[in-house]
């Protein structure tokens, strides 16, 4: 590295770690508050500063950064070089606003050494301040500097065409404090346009408001005179309906008759014992035979529910086959899928037909019959004393007084 260009970097970390030092820098910097409080002298070790990014991104030689030091009007090294302090105590109170200012124009890739060295050559600058915007830390192009003195920052706002760069527009360049003036007009500005608005959407909210009450009354009475009209149209067509549902009704008695009718022609009859008559629908029940011996009611019910809901199954214990009463009349359906695919029940192929003729008019009269006859056979138990199974309430022999016992 030449000479020239090991002084800049040496002027590089001594401007930084005396930045750290500063004023400017300590109002808000806690962490190094921190570090200079843990010396009763306010030494801070040199080593420290390798741990911070700036420092860092210019050296990692801490010989190299000692010698920097040396040179500083504003830090002390301590005797074994190993330490450093500022060489005036902390202000009390501090305010940078009188000597601090505000410029715009910046793009937006430049960077804080970019920044610095553009702005030493009007003073000697105490801090940058890059201002971004909160949610996305862009940079916005403007920043606030502070400078040595208030002379300092005064010569460069009156300085003219301070310019970025040569083909670019000049920089607006303002101080601090009238930078914030301007902002406050400018929200006070805001707000009394904000308030003037206010005021004039309340004018026209209220003149809008009375406007429609007008339209309201007016709809209103609108309203009343469509309702009078539409109940004068409800009680005609009233009576035009009466009329018309009459009409309909007589329709739908003929259709009831017809299908009374249709009814009749689709049921076939039988005549009971009694001699009353009963009505039923062919193609409900299948005949099997055939089946194996040992069949179970359970194996015949899953593979003749496949086809339709059972309503029955007639099948005795120990019978080889029986009857199965379909909730549709499906038994066309049931022959033929049984026939076609010869379904196999408990390892043999029954013989499935259909019940029909006299045998299928006998069977549902046999129905009928049981049905009838089904409730005359629910006799009421009697109440005497029992002694077996604890039934009744007697004080038999039984298990307990009470409720009978249920079987499982």
């Amino acid at each position: 590295m030449s000479q020239e260009k090991d002084q800049e970097l040496k002027q590089k970390i001594q401007k930084q770690i005396e930045y750290y030092f500063s004023d400017s820098n300590l109002k808000r910097d806690h962490f190094m508050k921190k570090l200079i409080s843990k010396n009763t002298e306010g030494f801070v070790s040199i080593s420290e500063f390798l741990k911070f990014n700036r420092v860092k991104n210019l050296t990692e030689d801490l010989n190299l950064i000692k010698e920097s030091l040396k040179q500083s009007q504003d830090l002390i090294l301590s005797e074994d070089n190993e330490s450093v302090k500022r060489s005036t105590p902390m202000a009390d109170f501090y305010s940078s606003l009188s000597r601090s200012i505000y410029c715009k124009g910046f793009p937006k890739d430049i960077n804080l050494d970019n920044l610095q060295e553009f702005f030493n050559k009007f003073g000697k600058i105490l801090e940058i301040r890059m201002r971004r915007f909160p949610p996305t830390k862009e940079f916005k192009g403007s920043v606030f500097v502070e400078f040595g003195t208030e002379d300092e920052a005064k010569a460069f706002i009156e300085k003219e065409d301070v310019k970025w760069e040569e083909d670019k527009d000049p920089l607006l360049k303002m101080m601090k404090k009238d930078y914030f003036e301007m902002k406050k007009l400018e929200r006070e500005k805001r707000k009394k346009e904000a308030e003037e608005k206010r005021k004039e959407d309340e004018k026209d909210e209220s003149k809008k408001r009375k406007e429609d009450e007008k339209e309201d009354e007016k709809k209103e009475d609108e309203k009343k005179e469509d309702e009078k009209d539409e109940k004068e149209k409800e009680d005609e067509k009233e009576k035009e309906d009466e009329k018309e549902k009459e009409k309909e009704d007589e329709k739908e008695d003929e259709k009831e008759k017809e299908k009374e009718k249709e009814k009749k022609d689709d049921e076939f009859e039988v005549i009971l014992e009694d001699g009353t008559k009963r009505y039923y629908s062919k193609m409900h029940i299948i005949k099997f035979g055939e089946v194996k011996n040992g069949t179970k009611r359970n194996q015949l019910t899953k593979e003749f529910s496949q086809f339709g809901q059972i309503r029955y199954l007639d099948f005795p214990n120990d019978a080889l086959s029986g009857f199965v009463r379909f909730k549709d009349p499906i038994a066309k359906l049931v022959e033929e899928q049984f026939n076609e695919k010869k379904i196999e029940i408990n390892g043999s192929v029954p013989v499935i037909s259909i019940l029909s003729g006299e045998e299928e008019k006998k069977y549902w009269a046999n129905i009928f019959e049981r049905e009838i006859k089904k409730p005359r056979q629910n006799k009421p138990q009697s109440k005497g004393k029992g002694r077996g199974r604890g039934r009744g309430r007697g004080k038999g022999k039984g298990k307990g007084k009470g409720k009978p016992q249920k079987k499982n």
